[in-house]
């Protein structure tokens, strides 16, 4: 399971006035996006706001929505995951950091180096 977007991402610039008819209707999108998210095999379907102004910045920019949830790793996603925990393993054997262990597997791949 991995915590990943659904669908678009949606701005909601600070200039923007929502009053009640607005708001509502927002809300009845957002809601309606968390069900599709859900029909789509997503669990725990969830609405995140995040602020795009940085700590240092003098102005405001828009707030991010996403519909975000758990979803099960396809394929191809299992088969890079299990890749990575071989070649971090690879990395603990032979006391070295990921990148050079990435590196002595592809060369051992290619038959440039033996097998350690």
């Amino acid at each position: 399971m991995v915590d990943d977007q659904f669908g678009e991402t949606l701005y909601l610039d600070k200039y923007t006035k929502y009053n009640e008819a607005d708001l509502e209707a927002l809300f009845l999108a957002l809601k309606e996006n968390v069900k599709q998210a859900v029909n789509a095999g997503f669990s725990k379907a969830y609405v995140q706001f995040e602020s795009t102004m940085d700590p240092y910045e003098d102005y405001e920019g828009p707030v991010v929505v996403q519909i975000r949830g758990g979803r099960v790793l396809n394929q191809a996603e299992l088969e890079e995951r299990q890749e990575q925990e071989r070649i971090a393993r690879l990395a603990c054997d032979l006391d070295v950091t990921f990148f050079e262990a990435s590196t002595i597997d592809r060369l051992q791949k290619l038959g440039k180096i033996a097998r350690v």
